[in-house]
């Protein structure tokens, strides 16, 4: 006759409870991952709209910019970001950098739809838009 182990008879077991730590365990991992994942994207790309706005202003405030300048500026910035053109509106205040005067200021902004960059996990509250804007004063001698 084959003797059972004494003291594996004594273990309750516990393969029900493992089950229901797991299920209870992961409902609350798995949000908090793509919630991290989602918002860590979030920060990266405001980062790269930021710089982009940035280097078209820092652009804008030659003594010499032209719009297209600062536009080539600001694509060259997103493209290094992954965002291509037709992905962001890029907006300039004034719009022609070449009537300013030295000392005045003028900002580029930069707007790009969440849509467009985001993982879009339905259940985390994200913004419409990632807006990003820069302003510098004009160059030159005033």
């Amino acid at each position: 006759m084959a003797r059972l182990n004494p003291i594996r008879r004594r273990l309750p077991r516990r393969r029900g409870v493992v089950v229901l730590e797991m299920a209870i365990g992961l409902t609350v991992l798995i949000p908090l991952t793509f919630g991290l994942l989602e918002y860590g994207l979030m920060f990266w790309h405001m980062h790269h709209i930021a710089n982009a706005a940035r280097q078209g202003a820092r652009i804008a405030a030659r003594p010499d910019a032209t719009t297209a300048q600062i536009e080539d500026a600001i694509k060259a910035a997103m493209n290094n970001a992954g965002l291509a053109v037709g992905e962001y509106v890029s907006t300039f205040n004034p719009a022609d950098p070449t009537v300013l005067a030295a000392g005045t200021t003028f900002s580029v902004t930069i707007s790009v739809p969440y849509g467009n960059i985001g993982l879009n996990i339905p259940f985390l509250p994200v913004p419409e838009s990632l807006d990003s804007q820069i302003t510098m004063a004009k160059e030159g001698d005033s």
